[in-house]
C-alpha cells in the first residue's frame, strides 16, 4: 500500500485513467480500510500457484552464474553462499547470457501461460500494470500473462536487497524503476534482451512518501509517547526473531551504556520499533522492564503462510513520523537504514552481539553487499563491537543536528522524484 496509496501514485494516475488495486488473497480488515480511505476498488485476481517448475531451479544456478563472473555479489536472507562452478567462465561471453535470457524467458512463458487469468485480464480491459517487484511466482504469471495480451507491466522495486537476490526479470516490462544509477547499470547487465529505455534510476515513491512531513502527526506522537525535546530521541529497529533471536540481550547492553554515559537529563529516549514479522513477544517483555525505553505499538498484520504482510495506515505514518523525529537510529543491517537516511536521521548499525563482540551469527547481514552500500554514507556509522559504539555514539547522536537533512538524504546514492515521474 505504501508504494501505491501512501506516495499518491494512485492519485496521480486516476487523474486520467480509471484505477483498481488486484490483490491475490481475500482482502484483511487493515486492506478495507485502505481501500475506503483512498476511495479504490479493490478485486481478487485469480492466480492459481502450484509447484514451482523445475526450470526455476536451473534459473537460479544460471543468474548465480552469471553474477559469479561478473564479480556481482549474491545474497540470501539467511546466509546461504554459493561456490564458483565450471560453467561459470561461459557467461562472461555475451551471446551464452543473451541465449540463457531468452531461453529461461521462453520457459517462464511456457510454464506460467494461464489461459483463464488472460481471460480474466482481457475482461478488465487493462492498459498497464503496477508491479511491486517481479521475483515471485505469482507475480512472474502476472507479468508473463499481462504481456501475452500485450498489457504493459511496469515493475518497482521493494529493496535494495532484491538486485542481489534474484535480478533476473523473466517477462517483458515497459518499464523498471530501479534506485539509482549503479543499481540500474546491474539491471540493464543482468537483462539483456531487453532495451535499456526499459530501465529507469527513478527511485521509490515511497521514498516520495517519507520526505513528506506532517508536523500534526508528529505533534500526536510526540504526545502519545511523552517525549521529551530536550533529550535526544534515538529509534532501534528490531530484526526479525527468526534471522536472530538474542537482539533484546543487545539492547540491553544498549541501555546500560546509555545509563552509565549520560546523566538522567541529557539521556536519550530509546524507542523500540517491533519487526513487521515478529512471532512472539518474549523479547519485547524483556525490553518492557528497562525504565528508559519505549516499545513504540505494533501495527502490523502478517500470514507467513500466504506471503502476506501489510501494516495500518497509522503505523506507516507512525513510523515516517518517529524517522522524522528521531535524532539517530539504529539497528542491525536492514532497509531501516535507508528509510532513516532518506528522512535525514543519521544511523548506527549494529554488528555486535549479546557479549559486545562482532556477531558471527550475522556475518551476513554486516558484511553483505546491501550493507556495504550503506557504509558509503558518512552519516551511516557501522558499530562492530560495544567499544566500537562507545567510541562513536557521542559523536553520531551530534551528527544531525551538525547537519541539514539535505545533505544526510544525498549521502547516499538514493533518487527520490516527484511521484509524476513514475508514470
Amino acid at each position: 500500500m505504501r508504494y501505491f496509496l501512501l506516495s499518491g501514485l494512485v492519485d496521480e494516475i486516476r487523474r486520467e485513467n480509471d484505477v483498481c488495486l488486484y490483490i491475490h488473497q481475500e482482502p484483511s480488515i487493515i486492506l478495507e480500510d485502505y481501500a475506503r480511505e483512498y476511495k479504490v476498488q479493490l478485486k481478487l485476481i485469480p492466480v492459481e500457484i502450484g509447484e514451482t517448475p523445475k526450470f526455476e531451479g536451473y534459473l537460479r544456478a544460471f543468474t548465480n552464474s552469471r553474477k559469479r563472473i561478473n564479480d556481482v555479489s549474491i545474497y540470501s536472507h539467511f546466509g546461504y553462499t554459493t561456490t564458483s562452478k565450471f560453467y561459470d567462465s561461459l557467461f562472461k561471453i555475451s551471446f551464452f547470457s543473451l541465449l540463457g535470457n531468452r531461453l529461461f524467458r521462453f520457459f517462464a512463458k511456457y510454464n506460467y501461460k494461464d489461459k483463464p487469468l488472460m481471460d480474466f485480464l482481457k475482461s478488465e480491459g487493462l492498459s498497464r500494470i503496477y508491479l511491486l517487484q517481479y521475483d515471485s511466482i505469482h507475480l512472474k504469471k502476472i507479468g508473463v500473462n499481462a504481456a501475452l495480451i500485450g498489457i504493459e507491466n511496469y515493475v518497482f522495486i521493494n529493496t535494495l536487497k532484491t538486485l542481489f537476490i534474484d535480478d533476473f526479470v523473466a517477462f517483458p516490462i515497459k518499464k523498471l524503476f530501479s534506485w539509482n544509477g549503479f543499481q540500474n547499470r546491474l539491471f540493464q547487465k543482468a537483462n539483456v534482451g531487453f532495451g535499456d529505455n526499459s530501465f529507469e534510476a527513478k527511485g521509490s515513491p515511497y521514498h516520495t512518501f517519507l520526505l513528506n512531513r506532517d508536523n500534526d502527526y508528529q505533534a500526536t506522537i510526540i504526545k502519545k509517547y511523552n517525549l521529551d525535546f530536550e533529550k535526544p530521541i534515538v529509534l532501534y529497529s528490531l530484526l526479525n526473531e527468526k534471522v536472530y533471536a538474542s537482539e533484546h540481550l543487545i539492547i540491553e547492553k544498549i541501555v546500560n551504556y546509555l545509563e552509565n554515559t549520560f546523566q538522567e537529563s541529557h539521556r536519550p529516549q530509546l524507542i523500540i520499533r517491533r519487526n513487521p514479522f515478529e512471532q512472539k513477544t518474549e523479547h519485547i517483555e524483556f525490553l518492557l522492564q528497562f525504565k528508559n525505553i519505549i516499545v513504540a505499538d505494533h501495527y502490523w498484520e502478517r500470514d507467513e503462510n500466504k506471503s502476506w504482510s501489510i501494516q495500518e495506515r497509522n503505523g506507516e505514518l507512525e513510523w515516517r513520523a518517529l524517522l522524522q523525529l528521531a535524532s539517530l537510529s539504529m539497528n542491525i543491517p536492514s532497509m531501516a537504514t535507508i528509510d532513516s537516511i532518506v528522512c535525514g536521521t543519521p544511523v548506527v548499525t549494529i554488528g555486535f552481539d549479546e557479549r559486545g563482540e562482532y556477531n558471527r551469527q550475522i556475518n551476513y547481514l554486516i558484511d553483505s553487499p546491501y550493507n556495504k552500500e550503506f557504509n558509503k554514507s558518512e552519516f551511516v556509522v557501522e558499530c562492530n563491537s560495544l567499544s566500537d559504539f562507545g567510541r562513536n555514539f557521542e559523536n553520531a547522536i551530534q551528527l544531525k543536528r551538525c547537519n541539514s537533512q539535505i545533505e544526510i538524504k544525498n549521502s547516499l546514492d538514493i533518487a527520490v522524484n516527484e511521484i509524476n515521474q513514475f508514470l
